[in-house]
């Protein structure tokens, strides 16, 4: 099973956003004792509140979960996205459209003689682009 993130995300986005505990248990109409319980990550909220949370956070669920989103809580903070940025391997976050995430994750679903067959594709692109603007 993946490692689940959703106690230190709920502390991070919370935090990025300024927003107090109590204004957050308000929100979910519970107390904020037990909000602070799952942000300690002792336990876990139900999967409707898990739902209420990511529509409070503006990020999808799997985001909220599953992705390291307290290494980019700056990006939060500052007013971006998530749903507009894709998890890469090594846990970083690239802003991508549908289409190029879409492209992006059919390119790392490719077996990995394929996956080189387009990194020297493009390589070749880039060559030839770099040509033309000289």
């Amino acid at each position: 099973m993946p490692e689940s993130y959703l106690a230190d995300n709920l502390r991070s986005l919370r935090e990025a956003r300024k927003y107090s505990q109590k204004y957050i248990s308000e929100q979910l109409h519970i107390a904020r004792q037990t909000y602070t319980v799952y942000e300690s990550g002792n336990r876990v909220p139900d999967i409707n509140l898990i739902c209420k949370l990511a529509d409070i956070y503006d990020v999808s669920l799997d985001q909220l979960v599953l992705t390291n989103l307290s290494a980019h809580s700056d990006l939060i903070a500052d007013g971006a996205d998530p749903r507009h940025y894709a998890a890469v391997p090594n846990k970083s976050l690239i802003p991508l459209s549908g289409a190029n995430a879409k492209a992006i994750t059919d390119f790392l679903n490719f077996p990995d003689y394929k996956q080189l067959e387009v990194r020297e594709y493009i390589r070749f692109q880039k060559y030839l682009l770099s040509k033309e603007q000289k």
